[in-house]
């Protein structure tokens, strides 16, 4: 017996469809605003010693969360995951993937420079009233520092991330997703009979 109530994703909410013009002008928001904020303090490093200027250089970090930063990638791979044999979409998602993993190369060397701290200062900001809010993730890259690589070495994973893996998993997905199954008569893929 099927069930009442609706099961299809309405992808509609996020973008009305894969040409949507906001997902373009959400790509340059995100592209934008990353290299405003590499070319502030890329090369710099005033606000590893102040706290005031640390505080003001986390919170502009911060406000790039805000931003609609994965929801184009994340529809295309929604749609993807509803189709997929379409290679439009398959292209689609790629180069959104391509211009997201460009974007955050450009802010990658944040963490890396936090991590370089002095231990005099690190122990100074994490006891820092202005910089409570910040403690939780100031005390993750401090910790994790030993392991920080160089900004060019982080940027190298972060590319590789899409061949190595992403695609990796992206083609066993397709497998899986093609391959058919015998249910109740009928030849279904393999999601569609996990769901039934």
């Amino acid at each position: 017996m099927q069930p009442k109530y609706k099961s299809n994703w309405d992808l509609t909410l996020i973008y009305k469809s894969h040409n949507d013009p906001r997902i373009e002008a959400d790509l340059k928001k995100v592209e934008k605003a990353f290299t405003t904020f590499a070319k502030k303090y890329d090369g710099k490093d005033f606000y590893l010693k102040s706290e005031s200027a640390l505080k003001k250089a986390l919170k502009d970090y911060e406000q790039l969360e805000d931003l609609p930063y994965s929801k184009a990638y994340l529809y295309f791979n929604y749609q993807k995951d509803l189709d997929s044999t379409n290679q439009a979409l398959e292209a689609k998602l790629n180069k959104c993937q391509a211009r997201l993993q460009h974007a955050s190369n450009l802010i990658i060397f944040f963490p890396v420079q936090l991590a370089k701290i002095s231990k005099v200062n690190q122990v100074k900001f994490l006891k820092s009233k202005i910089l409570a809010p910040y403690r939780y993730y100031l005390q993750s890259v401090f910790k994790r520092s030993a392991h920080t690589l160089t900004t060019a070495e982080e940027k190298i994973i972060n590319l590789m991330h899409l061949p190595a893996h992403t695609l990796w998993v992206r083609s066993n997905e397709n497998l899986v997703t093609q391959t058919l199954v015998d249910w109740q008569g009928q030849s279904i893929p393999i999601p569609s009979a996990a769901g039934k």
